[in-house]
């Protein structure tokens, strides 16, 4: 019998209601979800599916997304991570002879996937490393905030997708497809020049995080990356998103403007690839 259990996307919220507990221990499984909620066509491009073992909410919950070559997964306990690991030993939703990218992974869970790949002899790999921060939803907008001159906020277009794609660090052959579902759902802040050239940009990725913060060379030190974050900020508290963001833990420049613009620490996360041996 397979031990995890699909819950139906009219039981999200109640999900997603849930990891306010513990807050913001569990921020990550609640930005994953209202991003989801509010945002039909990231749930169309993501193709996530949530199980829950045994279909206990209190047991927590796996995301599975099939949207590139190999499963991604991320693994979201609400407490003890054990029940989910005993249903991940022996689940058929998971083919562990092929590879798989366990994401924004906790140490709890990094530990539990060690455990996994020693049982199948598999290959494990740290991926990324990142730091996790976060800004409250109740936090106060960011006050008299004006474009610097010659310049004016608008979305992505179609036009630059190709520019923002190939300054991403993760750029691939499925990461242009990820800007235009970005851009898609309004989820995309470009500083533009009067001239409709892109200056600076930052976008909320697919999970609901903060990502891909990138200011031209030709136009750095000019304050341009801290007034596009603040102008997203805004707009996502608005929208009355809390807000997360992840910044490599080697990546100084961001994490000191995500803590100038009074963005909390709370812990690192990791990008795990477990592949057959």
């Amino acid at each position: 019998m397979e031990p995890f259990v699909e819950i139906p996307h009219s039981a999200w919220s109640q999900m997603r209601d849930a990891y306010k507990e513990n807050w913001p221990r569990h921020l990550i499984a609640h930005t994953l979800l209202n991003t989801q909620l509010k945002y039909p066509g990231i749930l169309t491009y993501l193709q996530l599916k949530i199980y829950c073992p045994f279909g206990e909410l209190s047991n927590g919950i796996i995301a599975i997304s099939d949207k590139e070559e190999f499963k991604q997964i991320m693994i979201l306990p609400l407490d003890d991570i054990a029940m989910i690991e005993e249903c991940l030993m022996s689940t058929r939703l998971i083919d562990w002879n092929k590879p798989l990218l366990v994401q924004a992974a906790p140490e709890a869970v990094i530990e539990c996937i060690k455990r996994i790949s020693t049982h199948f002899n598999l290959k494990f790999q740290f991926d990324e490393k990142a730091n996790t921060y976060n800004l409250d939803k109740q936090s106060a907008p960011f006050e008299n905030l004006s474009c610097p001159p010659d310049t004016y906020v608008g979305p992505l277009t179609a036009e630059h997708v190709d520019l923002i794609d190939k300054t991403w660090t993760y750029t691939g052959s499925w990461s242009r497809k990820f800007f235009e579902v970005l851009m898609m759902n309004g989820l995309t802040y470009v500083l533009y020049s009067t001239s409709h050239e892109p200056l600076a940009w930052i976008t909320v990725g697919s999970e609901g995080a903060l990502t891909h913060l990138y200011c031209l060379e030709p136009h750095r030190r000019k304050g341009y990356a801290e007034f596009i974050t603040k102008y997203a900020v805004n707009d996502q508290l608005k929208a009355n998103n809390d807000i997360l963001s992840y910044t490599l833990v080697d990546n100084l420049k961001p994490q000191n403007l995500f803590k100038k613009l009074g963005f909390q620490y709370f812990g690192h996360v990791s990008w795990v690839l477990v592949t057959p041996k």
